[in-house]
């Protein structure tokens, strides 16, 4: 705790005033009493700051929401004189986390804890700065020692199982029957079959009917499934301490970082759409919080309305 000093002074200079025109030496004694707690204070105070040091290990790299992390502190006073108060405040922007403590350390001493928690947002953390506030035994003069934070870490949303998506890929062949529009039968045929009355004359193999004498239907190959789509959650609020951005006026010219934000959002999107390997005729796009609407796309087409995307 440290003691308002501008008092002191003050009681100080009356005391010496007193002492002046009194002559009463009770008087003296206390105002060399006094003069030399403010001696001792100030180089207590001094020879502390020259010789206490903070290290912090902290945890680094990529995580996601409800990963355990710790953290180690080692708190140094290579003098000799003991510091009786130590305050520890943390300033990382960590949500729920605060390692802060108050302790003293005898002199020539160390001091070393573990401090645990958890990840519970998204997010780009960083750990620090640290700042220790200490002083003499009278807390007359108050220094701090601030650390600057070095490490951050980010945080990605938890990933949840969501069972399987076979039904995207898996391919059938045979005689299945084929429903829709002609345009949208597979182009890959797997073997041939007899003629029934039912079959389109497309599906004739011309050329297995001449060798044959009779006439011959390919079977295609079909696909099981239907249409692929990824939503990501980009909205901006959502994210810890970090504003909204504004919505964007028809017309009015983007920022280059924006851009480039959209970009990083189109190649993800895209990356993850080539995992599923659909192939042609397989309606698949992306749905985000977006400020444009976005092609994200990739897979051929034969149509031009296959390639959707979705954005606000």
């Amino acid at each position: 705790m440290r003691l308002p000093r501008l008092p002191l002074v003050t009681a100080l200079a009356l005391l010496f005033f007193f002492a002046y025109i009194t002559g009463i030496r009770l008087a003296y004694s206390l105002l060399y009493a006094l003069v030399l707690i403010f001696v001792v204070a100030y180089f207590w105070s001094r020879l502390a700051a020259d010789n206490l040091s903070i290290v912090r290990s902290s945890p680094e790299g990529q995580y996601q929401v409800g990963d355990n992390f710790e953290e180690q502190f080692t708190i140094e006073n290579r003098s000799w004189i003991p510091i009786p108060l130590i305050e520890l405040t943390d300033f990382s922007n960590l949500p729920g986390y605060d390692p802060g403590r108050v302790f003293s350390l005898k002199g020539r001493r160390t001091r070393r804890w573990t401090s645990r928690g958890r990840f519970k947002q998204r997010g780009l953390f960083t750990f620090g700065p640290v700042e220790l506030r200490y002083g003499d035994p009278f807390g007359l003069f108050t220094r701090s020692l601030r650390v600057a934070g070095s490490r951050s870490v980010v945080v990605y949303p938890v990933v949840r199982p969501v069972g399987s998506l076979d039904a995207l890929a898996p391919s059938t062949a045979g005689d299945e029957q084929l429903r829709g529009r002609v345009l949208d039968i597979p182009p890959n045929a797997t073997t041939i079959r007899e003629y029934v009355p039912t079959d389109s004359v497309k599906r004739i193999h011309w050329a297995s009917s001449a060798r044959l004498a009779r006439l011959m239907s390919r079977s295609f190959e079909t696909r099981e499934g239907g249409d692929a789509w990824i939503v990501l959650d980009l909205q901006a609020a959502v994210r810890c301490r970090t504003p909204a951005r504004r919505r964007h006026r028809p017309g009015e010219q983007r920022q280059p970082a924006e851009r480039d934000r959209g970009g990083a959002r189109r190649a993800a999107a895209e990356k993850a759409l080539r995992a599923f390997h659909l192939g042609p005729g397989r309606r698949h796009g992306v749905a985000g919080h977006f400020a444009e609407l976005t092609a994200a796309a990739v897979a051929p087409s034969r149509r031009a309305d296959r390639h959707h995307a979705l954005g606000r």
